[in-house]
């Protein structure tokens, strides 16, 4: 259901499980892929997964509403069975699925976003649910805190987007409690959303196969192209932002030249073509 390294490079956390049955987060030692730990959660899937920005810890969303806060074990010992032990952090107080989950660059706020519409924002010290937020009218289906400008972490308060099945992108200061604006325009739900490495544009993902590049202090609209014949369910950006990846529902991604107004088709690779190049 979702995949997360840390900043560092150092872990990729795996979430997943059985639906109605079980979750499953497990954790490997990158880039030796060795399974470091495994959990098991109660009653459904694990959805969501995002690592604290110092790397030792994550928050797991699930589809039983619920949101844990787990410790990175920095050991290298081979996980033999399943980790039994109870989070650090319970997070309660959706009434639907969790669907995504995000870290605050700052450490100062956790954010989950929920089937239930609504945003709620969380301390990632004590677990207490800081303020909700419920202006979409619709399923909630993707959040991403911007990165951090140079120099900003003095001065300029986390912001964050999310975006769902009501069209809408929504831009937000979770530490301050305001919704900044709303970026309409989609035809059709929001899946996923990734900022520039640079904070100064966001893309968005939308069940009509198009891209788009939204300007990240305004709603204004910079670009959008036709990047997949399918729902497009994934984005990435590079750390160094000069390449988008998008994944599809038909099993297709593709990299993009991310830095033009204009973009480029760098690599296309499916299920039944192999890889190419254009």
């Amino acid at each position: 259901m979702a995949l997360a390294f840390d900043s560092k490079g150092r872990h990729l956390a795996v979430a997943g499980g059985t639906p109605g049955a079980r979750g499953d987060v497990l954790l490997f030692r990158w880039p030796e892929g060795r399974l470091v730990t495994r959990w098991e959660l109660p009653s459904d899937l694990a959805t969501g997964i995002a690592f604290s920005p110092a790397g030792d810890r994550l928050v797991v969303g699930s589809a039983n509403h619920i949101a844990q806060v787990r410790t990175v074990p920095m050991t290298d010992a081979v996980a033999d069975s399943p980790n039994n032990a109870q989070p650090s952090l319970k997070l309660e107080g959706h009434a639907a699925p969790i669907l995504a989950v995000a870290w605050d660059p700052a450490n100062a706020t956790l954010t989950t976003a929920s089937a239930d519409r609504s945003l709620k924002v969380w301390s990632p010290v004590d677990g207490r649910l800081i303020r909700t937020f419920s202006h979409h009218t619709e399923p909630l289906l993707a959040v991403a805190f911007r990165p951090w400008p140079e120099g900003a972490h003095a001065h300029s308060p986390a912001v964050c987007a999310s975006g769902g099945e009501d069209r809408t992108v929504r831009i937000w200061q979770p530490g301050l409690g305001r919704m900044v604006r709303i970026v309409r325009g989609h035809p059709g739900p929001i899946l996923a959303l990734a900022w520039a490495s640079d904070g100064a544009s966001l893309f968005s993902a939308c069940t009509d196969g198009r891209l788009r590049r939204l300007d990240g202090s305004s709603d204004v609209l910079l670009a959008e192209w036709a990047a997949h014949d399918d729902w497009i369910q994934a984005l990435s950006v590079s750390p160094d932002g000069t390449h988008l990846a998008s994944g599809d529902a038909s099993g297709y991604i593709r990299i993009w030249d991310a830095r033009p107004r204009t973009p480029l088709l760098l690599h296309s690779a499916g299920p039944d073509v192999g890889t190419t190049r254009e």
